[in-house]
């Protein structure tokens, strides 16, 4: 019992209170001044194979360029890699930030990561992404939602 009360007593004592206070007291600040979109932006998303073995850690959204459906079967695509999903597109769209767009009927794309976009004549456009060779369409009935996307972000820098 001794111990216990000395232990308490350097506890204290020793300032470490007063700096669980302060974290506490700073963690209910950032939260309270926090949406649901600050914590998206930051959060860390980590892949896993079959066996649970770790294949990539995604930082933030950046790390991903566009989410395909194809044969019923939901692909991520990053820098790197291209995951499989269990969860189908509609899904992942009510899930994902403010950055992705959708822009086919099988493709959701995140409009940090668009390098160019070239309208060719059946008016369907390909969609190139930064520090990659990747490629996807946008179908014409998505054009104009995508580029209100795009003139969104602009004007909020």
């Amino acid at each position: 019992m001794l111990l216990v009360v000395a232990a308490v007593a350097y506890y204290y004592a020793g300032g470490y209170a007063a700096k669980v206070s302060a974290m506490k007291t700073e963690a209910v600040s950032l939260v309270s001044h926090s949406s649901k979109d600050t914590f998206r932006k930051n959060q860390t998303s980590i892949a896993y194979d079959v066996n649970g073995n770790t294949l990539s850690v995604l930082k933030g959204e950046k790390d991903v360029y566009y989410i395909e459906s194809v044969d019923n079967k939901t692909f991520i695509y990053c820098l790197e890699n291209v995951y499989e999903s269990k969860l189908r597109l509609y899904e992942l769209e009510e899930l994902l930030p403010g950055s992705f767009v959708r822009v086919s009927k099988s493709s959701i794309i995140n409009v940090n990561t668009i390098r160019s976009i070239r309208k060719n004549i059946t008016g369907a456009s390909e969609v190139e992404f930064i520090d990659s060779n990747k490629k996807t369409f946008v179908s014409r009935n998505y054009y104009k939602p995508l580029m209100s996307k795009i003139e969104e972000k602009r004007l909020k820098r």
